[in-house]
């Protein structure tokens, strides 16, 4: 069984992998991560709260994309810490 992994964990996977790859959707983002998409909608929300991710909800059935902001990789350095 695996360890239930911290939502800081999480959301510092969410940004380790956006930093690499310009933007990805939350499906990629929970495989990146191997976690669900729920967890990750909610870690990316707030993310987008604080200023260290933006979402893009484009076309008329819902499919987001998340990109990190110069914040986030600020935030991402102080996390790799």
């Amino acid at each position: 069984m695996r360890k239930k992994r911290s939502s800081m964990e999480i959301k510092r996977v969410i940004l380790e992998t956006l930093s690499k790859q310009n933007e990805l959707s939350f499906y990629a983002l929970a495989k990146a991560a191997k976690t669900g998409f729920r967890s990750i909608k909610n870690n990316c929300e707030e993310l987008q709260a604080t200023g260290d991710i933006n979402i893009t909800k484009i076309g008329a059935r819902p499919f987001y994309f998340v990109s990190i902001t110069k914040k986030g990789k600020t935030t991402l350095k102080h996390l790799k810490k």
